[in-house]
This record gives C-alpha cells, sequence and structure tokens, in this order.
C-alpha cells in the first residue's frame, strides 16, 4: 500500500455508474472513498491511471496521486492536478473538471485537510487554499 496522502487506487464502470477510488492517508489512518463521475472526469482519470511515463520503470510500481484543484485565473475551467510517482520519479498531469466533479473532489479535499488539521503528523505536510500542496506527492 501507500504512503502517499491522496492517492487513486482504481476506476471501473459499475452498473451505469463510473466510480474512482480515493485512498486518503493521514497518519496512521487510511480511509477509502468511492467517488461517483460524470463521464468526461472519469475518462481523464482512466486514462491518468493507465499513463505510464517511466520507459526504465515497471508499470505496477506507478502510483496516481490527487496533486491539486487548479481554478485559473480568467479561464471558466478548472483543472484535477495528479502526479503519477515511481520510485523517486513524477511526472504532473491534469485533467478538466465538470462543476459536479469540481464539487466533488472539493469535498474530498476538505475532508483530507480537515482531518490533516487534526493530525500530530501535520509538520510534514502543508496547504494553500484550493490548491494543496502536499510534500510527499
Amino acid at each position: 500500500m501507500s504512503t502517499l496522502p491522496l492517492t487513486f487506487s482504481k476506476a471501473l464502470r459499475q452498473d451505469g455508474d463510473r466510480i474512482v477510488e480515493l485512498r486518503e492517508k493521514v497518519g496512521g489512518q487510511v480511509l477509502l472513498h468511492t467517488l461517483h463521475l460524470d463521464e468526461a472526469t472519469f475518462v481523464g482519470l482512466e486514462q491518468a491511471l493507465a499513463m505510464h511515463p517511466f520507459a526504465k520503470k515497471k508499470k505496477d510500481d506507478d502510483v496516481l496521486c490527487f496533486r491539486s484543484i487548479e481554478t485559473p485565473i480568467d479561464d471558466p475551467r478548472r483543472f484535477l492536478g495528479l502526479t503519477i510517482v515511481n520510485t523517486g520519479s513524477r511526472h504532473h498531469t491534469r485533467i478538466e473538471l465538470s462543476p459536479q466533479s469540481l464539487a466533488i473532489f472539493q469535498n474530498a479535499y476538505d475532508a483530507w485537510n480537515g482531518r490533516l488539521e487534526e493530525s500530530p503528523s501535520r509538520a510534514s505536510q502543508t496547504t494553500t487554499g484550493l490548491r494543496p500542496v502536499v510534500s510527499d506527492c
């Protein structure tokens, strides 16, 4: 299991639903969230989970991390910042979010941030506004 704070473990279609599993780690606690997403956001996450940008490393070692919620000025679009991590290497990417998916990820981030604020291991991680910055990812 990954020691990174917010990671995506899988994306699957089930009974017409598009479901993504988000693992959250705060201190020694690990929570699993099931997120129901719209088609466009789901397809973007599915592609990110399938992506393997490290030619000399094993795909099985890739971990997809929630990196940020990006809200550019002068652009109505919103993005989910992602980082693919593999034994010390990192690759950043992002996908566009629908308004519904933005709310889902904002809620997941706010809940994680609230638990992080209460965690004794807070010193190793910092956050700023809507753009979470996580030292491990």
